[in-house]
């Protein structure tokens, strides 16, 4: 590398020298932004229930009553929940007179 940087002539250590004062601007910049970025602040996630969430846990609770034969269960889950139902299934729950609840699908 010596060698290389004696074999240099006076023309060519200018040229280095002006590339030099060029580049440096530009890299004390990207650098001081660097340094000066702000860290950004770690947000901490907690287990909060959104409504999908509940929704579902609702339709797997509601189809676990039917598949088990809890035919009261799923008419109270209906009653207390009826906004959830989307599937004409779960439109129509069964109850003791077969009467299609308030707001079902008629």
């Amino acid at each position: 590398m010596l060698e290389f940087l004696k074999t240099l002539t006076i023309l060519q250590w200018v040229l280095l020298g002006g590339g030099a004062c060029l580049v440096f601007p530009v890299v004390r910049d990207f650098l001081s932004k660097i340094r000066n970025t702000p860290k950004l602040p770690v947000k901490t996630v907690t287990d909060s229930p959104d409504l999908t969430s509940i929704v579902h846990k609702w339709e797997v609770l509601y189809d676990a009553c039917a598949s088990a034969g809890l035919e009261e269960a799923r008419a109270k889950l209906y009653e207390v929940f009826p906004m959830f139902a989307k599937t004409p299934t779960l439109v129509d729950p069964p109850d003791k007179d077969n009467t299609v609840p308030e707001g079902g699908n008629e």
